[in-house]
């Protein structure tokens, strides 16, 4: 109810900021600025009612759809752009792997991945260039991702905690800390894990796992 109550004023003012910015003369650069600042805080706050959404509601039935898991992982990457224009992206990735699931909130997943990758990086007291390295591969009839990054990495006695809603790090107003609990969600009601892997000061690697389309239905 209170993520309703949020929901409906808000996209109120979404409509209204939209609208304002389309009726404003270009030589008006000083309210077009502060439009936009405007609607990068609506958007923060979208954000935000939508992944306590997610926590609130985990989908724990996806449709078994097979979907390309490099278009997925080039989805993610266009999301998150913003953040990583810095860090050099390496990807060995094949191009025929098709897991079953929910598209949408598998790039969901890798989202975050990529997000908590670029923020380790950011965080790093370190001179080298920022890297993430993105797997993808496939044994059995699972279909692997892998996201690994050169950032601080996370130190042993929080390695347990980083999966826990709205644990998080980061400084108030920077996190809520549900990023990790949504995409450990997600993958478990996928039938799937979430495994990671790090050492402080030499990164971190997050990698899931989901069934694979089976070679008579992709037939």
């Amino acid at each position: 109810g209170l993520l309703h109550e949020i929901n409906n004023p808000l996209n109120v003012a979404i409509a209204a900021v939209a609208y304002a910015n389309d009726i404003i003369p270009d030589d008006s650069p000083e309210m077009q600025e502060t439009l936009q600042d405007v609607k990068i805080c609506m958007d923060r706050i979208n954000k935000i009612v939508s992944d306590l959404h997610t926590f609130a509601h985990p989908v724990k039935d996806y449709e078994n759809t097979p979907f390309n898991m490099e278009e997925a992982v080039e989805s993610a990457l266009s999301l998150g752009a913003h953040a990583l224009d810095q860090i050099k992206i390496v990807k060995n990735l094949n191009g025929s792997l098709r897991p079953l699931g929910s598209k949408q909130q598998i790039v969901h997943v890798i989202l975050n991945f990529l997000l908590n990758a670029a923020v380790s990086i950011e965080k790093k007291d370190s001179k080298n260039k920022g890297l993430i390295e993105i797997v993808s591969r496939t044994e059995d009839d699972r279909v692997y991702l892998s996201v690994r990054d050169n950032g601080k990495g996370i130190p042993p006695d929080l390695l347990d905690k980083i999966f826990d809603p709205f644990f998080t790090t980061s400084q108030v107003g920077e996190s809520m800390g549900l990023g990790l609990s949504i995409s450990h969600t997600i993958v478990k009601n996928h039938g799937g894990r979430i495994n990671v892997n790090s050492k402080t000061g030499e990164g971190a690697e997050f990698s899931f796992d989901l069934t694979a389309e089976s070679p008579k239905r992709g037939q």
